[in-house]
């Protein structure tokens, strides 16, 4: 069973703010586990696995992190390539399969073979190995995937309540006037909004009534703000906390 470690795609909003390197090393073919620094509860991490290594090095037959050859080349671009065997993926991470995405073709220096996914740390290490999934020997394997970790820095804080209410509401011609923009000027149109509601899995009624969730009995303020926050979410923002 694959890992759920991609996240949805979405635009993270952060301004101009690069990813940091965070933490680096080798996961040799021999199978012996490597493992990370403690990854931040909740914070957004982008892995990054590269090159090849050899399942059968006599023969020159290569796998990345995802696929493998049955060309006997000792070369970067392979002539045929297949998805590792039954839904599994080459490198592991805590012991789970991953989905790397699709294949990657190409010379060493970062070019090709090179494969990356989004992960939500929790508070703890993990750990990253290679499986071999061919012959299952790990005497004759040789090389080692390079595995790298970017700390990504922070979404921009996310909108009100009042905001999604607004814009909801234009959406299903409750309200009038134009939709908002967003501060990196990206204007909010219908499609956006019901890909939001469709993420969070809601209808755009459903979360129009939450965002409109009057004064504070039975924890309407929360309602308002979790809604908002589901949203703020679905767009690539950070958490609105609504202190009414």
């Amino acid at each position: 069973m694959l890992l759920a470690l991609a996240l949805s795609v979405v635009q993270l909003h952060n301004g101009n703010a690069e990813e940091t390197f965070l933490w680096g090393a080798d996961v040799s073919s021999s199978g012996l586990p490597v493992t990370s620094p403690v990854l931040e509860d909740g914070r957004q991490y982008r892995i990054v696995a590269d090159e090849v290594f050899y399942y059968s090095r006599p023969s020159y037959l290569a796998a990345d992190a995802q696929y493998y050859t049955t060309d006997p080349i000792h070369d970067w671009n392979w002539y045929n390539h297949f998805p590792a065997p039954d839904g599994h993926s080459f490198l592991q991470i805590n012991e789970m399969d991953v989905n790397w995405g699709p294949f990657s073709n190409g010379s060493s220096g970062g070019i090709g073979h090179t494969y990356s996914i989004n992960y939500v740390g929790t508070g703890a290490a993990i750990t990253f190995r290679i499986v071999d999934w061919i012959d299952g020997n790990y005497s004759n394997n040789s090389c080692h995937f390079p595995v790298a970790i970017y700390e990504s820095p922070p979404p921009s804080p996310g909108y009100t309540p009042g905001f999604w209410k607004h814009n909801i509401g234009v959406a299903l011609g409750y309200n009038r006037g134009d939709y908002s923009a967003f501060s990196d000027g990206t204007k909010l149109t219908a499609e956006m909004l019901a890909g939001y509601a469709a993420t969070v899995g809601v209808t755009l009624e459903e979360a129009y009534a939450a965002v409109s969730a009057k004064g504070n009995t039975e924890g309407q303020a929360q309602i308002r703000a979790d809604m908002a926050n589901a949203f703020n979410a679905a767009a690539g923002y950070g958490p609105f906390v609504d202190t009414d």
